[in-house]
């Protein structure tokens, strides 16, 4: 299993959402 694909996934997450609420 790769649960480190997990915690990146989390951290891209949290960046894109970041990255849209400064462009609203």
């Amino acid at each position: 299993m790769c649960q480190h694909d997990s915690r990146i996934h989390e951290y891209y997450r949290i960046k894109t959402t970041k990255r849209r609420n400064s462009r609203r």
